[in-house]
């Protein structure tokens, strides 16, 4: 995969695309948005796109796998985040 960043703005967004040997053939866009709501409290918004031509072929066969490692992902970054404010 290729990847590219789109937005590094601290405490706000961070933002991506990647692709799989051309964007026309697979292409994803990842995003985070985080809002801060208190000194211990950001809410996180995380979404994706993906489109290409391949997709409709690949999408069945990567729907799950992909979906467990997103929410892997972001149990991963909340329990990381609410350690370092446990201090």
């Amino acid at each position: 995969m290729n990847a590219e960043v789109l937005v590094a703005e601290p405490n706000r967004e961070l933002s991506w695309t990647c692709y799989w040997l051309s964007p026309r053939l697979l292409a994803g866009e990842h995003r985070f948005l985080f809002e801060i709501q208190g000194p211990k409290k950001v809410l996180l918004h995380h979404g994706e796109t993906f489109h290409g031509l391949l997709l409709p072929c690949l999408w069945p066969l990567m729907e799950q796998r992909t979906r467990q490692g997103l929410e892997a992902m972001n149990a991963a970054l909340k329990e990381r985040g609410e350690a370092r404010h446990q201090d």
